[in-house]
């Protein structure tokens, strides 16, 4: 059996790790297979909608190598959600109810006040065809809940195993509103039939709607069997509390906006919360090829997004030259080579740093990060002189250089090293100052010792 799955996102807002999480988890999972990857935008909500935030999520996720087989919105599936709403009527499986959204609040509060559930009393089953009539001859419009069976629902999911919801203990769910328009749970049953999708793979927060969704499957003549569900459980922040889907910092065009390279993101969100070690990993396909659902834990795991940093900054420290090549020449290093790369990419936590350290080893920028101390002045000044009665000898072993100024100062560790560093560079720390040397001109060696030997 050919394996489909789906991500479907609302365009009401931009992707964040939640989301990103939901869509990389499909995406390995049936990739493993040699599955289809569908991509559903479910725009039911057509006040929160835009076609902007559709098109950000397209652009998230081809940044981030996750590529579809398929896409449509749910605003083109109408005439289906139509003529399956129809069915369930005629099927006699939906009624029609014609309370307000305050007066379902009335009675939810009421419920909660009497320390029952709030969940929905079924009122409008009560209601006679002459109290209906009634009410829509008033102008009240009536939206459709969809009854649930007085029975257990179960199934054997990927993740948590056996579960079983009684629906007594959840509303019917309300599949179309007064306006006509469309609830996405039922939206996404009639798709979900319709694109023959196989796996279903989302948060934990779903269970109840998984239950609904099992028996409106069977209902609309599919065979809920032939689903499989695997829910996980949602992230949490380092201090174990729910994540805000609302914090803009953590969407991925934060991200991007910040050169973060997408495979630190996917080597974290692929492997957090499971039995897999969070390790860089450097192409999709080695996330394909290592992906087992059966590693993915119970418990709720915790993100921390300092680890997308630390996984970005390992990511350097192992790509290869010929990787990064072009995209150093479209930063602003055209002359940029091997040798560079190799020395400054161990001391950058993203791409766009290495132009910070090209600028410092072949000049353009004010090294200077603080005043040069008088005793540090004495040192460099001895450095320099060296430099100039020696400059053959040092030129083809810099070690050498350095084993002078010890002698002739007495100078040795810190002390020797960071203020020549300091002087040369404007950093406190970085790539071997031996490596440096060999790259950086020798008339900028130069000007930079003259110029630290004498800044007041």
């Amino acid at each position: 059996m050919s394996y489909v799955v789906r991500f479907a996102p609302s365009p009401t807002g931009l992707l964040h790790i939640g989301n990103i999480r939901a869509a990389l988890l499909n995406y390995l999972f049936v990739r493993s297979f040699g599955g289809k990857f569908i991509l559903r935008i479910d725009d039911t909500d057509k006040e929160r909608s835009s076609d902007e935030y559709s098109l950000a999520i397209k652009q998230d996720l081809a940044w981030l190598g996750i590529n579809w087989d398929e896409t449509f919105c749910q605003s083109s599936r109408t005439d289906a959600y139509k003529n399956a709403l129809k069915n369930l009527k005629d099927l006699g499986l939906v009624y029609p109810c014609y309370e307000s959204k305050e007066e379902l609040d009335i009675k939810r509060k009421i419920q909660l006040s009497n320390r029952k559930p709030p969940i929905y009393d079924r009122s409008a089953l009560k209601l006679s065809d002459a109290k209906k009539k009634e009410l829509e001859q008033n102008g009240i419009k009536p939206h459709w809940r969809f009854k649930l069976p007085d029975k257990i629902i179960s199934w054997d999911d990927m993740i948590y195993g056996r579960i079983e919801i009684l629906p007594g203990n959840t509303s019917d769910p309300i599949v179309a509103k007064s306006d006509e328009s469309f609830v996405y749970t039922f939206a996404s049953v009639v798709d979900d039939l319709n694109s023959k999708i196989t796996h279903i793979i989302r948060g934990a927060d779903h269970l109840a709607n998984t239950a609904s969704q099992l028996h409106l499957y069977g209902m609309l003549g599919g065979d809920a069997t032939t689903i499989k569900f695997g829910h996980y459980p949602l992230l949490r922040d380092v201090s174990g509390k729910e994540l805000s889907k609302r914090l803009s910092v953590l969407s991925i065009k934060s991200w991007r906006e910040e050169e973060i390279e997408p495979m630190a993101v996917n080597s974290l969100l692929s492997k957090i919360g499971t039995s897999s070690s969070i390790e860089v990993r450097r192409s999709m396909d080695e996330l394909i090829k290592g992906f087992d659902i059966s590693s993915i834990s119970k418990a709720e795991p915790k993100f921390d997004s300092r680890e997308i940093y630390k996984l970005n900054h390992d990511l350097m420290i192992n790509t290869p030259y010929e990787e990064v090549a072009q995209r150093l020449k479209v930063i602003g290093m055209p002359d940029c080579n091997e040798d560079f790369w190799l020395m400054i990419r161990g001391n950058i936590n993203r791409l766009a740093e290495a132009k910070t350290w090209w600028n410092v080893i072949y000049g353009g920028v004010d090294i200077f990060l603080r005043p040069i101390e008088n005793q540090e002045q004495e040192m460099l000044k001895t450095a320099s002189d060296l430099l100039f009665e020696n400059i053959n000898l040092y030129q083809s072993d810099w070690g050498l250089w350095f084993s002078d100024i010890k002698i002739k100062t007495q100078k040795s560790g810190r002390s020797l090293y960071a203020p020549i560093r300091l002087c040369l560079t404007g950093q406190e720390h970085g790539p071997e100052l031996k490596s440096i040397l060999r790259l950086m001109p020798l008339d900028l060696i130069k000007s930079r010792l003259q110029a630290g030997s004498t800044k007041t």
